[in-house]
């Protein structure tokens, strides 16, 4: 076991029964760690009085809620060609989604002709819907 290694368990807490033996162990040969283990303990042990007691002021409260409260929002500042390759992504992965839709529908309205063509506008309707929810979306996350 190297000092690192001490310090290590020490700091974690309640070692088990085998790593406390090797901490004996180790202690026994180095005099530093052993001077880190009573430190530690003796600031452990008598925490009170290396602790000052001392009540929070009444305004302590207030002066945390003005700070958290009244806090500037911080603002991201997002390139112009990021804002312009993401809306262009959007609309692209809009016109995608909408042309699978557009395809799957004529795929199955095979047996009927007029009734693809009644669809079509529909179809062209839910493209432009999707192209501009996520066009919007963007948009509204990044102003």
């Amino acid at each position: 076991m190297n000092c690192n290694e001490f310090r290590l368990i020490i700091d974690q807490g309640q070692p088990d029964s085998i790593m406390a033996s090797m901490l004996q162990e180790h202690m026994a040969e180095c005099p530093q760690c052993s001077l880190y283990y009573k430190m530690v303990f003796e600031t452990i042990e008598n925490a009170g009085q290396f602790l000052v007691l001392e009540e929070p002021s009444a305004d302590l409260a207030v002066s945390i809620s003005d700070f958290v409260f009244n806090a500037v929002p911080e603002t991201r500042v997002v390139p112009m060609w990021v804002k312009i390759t993401t809306a262009a992504a959007a609309v692209v992965f809009g016109l995608l989604i909408g042309s699978g839709v557009y395809q799957s529908r004529s795929a199955n309205s095979t047996t009927n002709s007029n009734l693809f063509v009644a669809e079509a506008p529909a179809d062209t309707i839910y493209m432009a819907e999707t192209t501009e929810i996520m066009y919007m979306s963007f948009m509204s996350e990044n102003e």
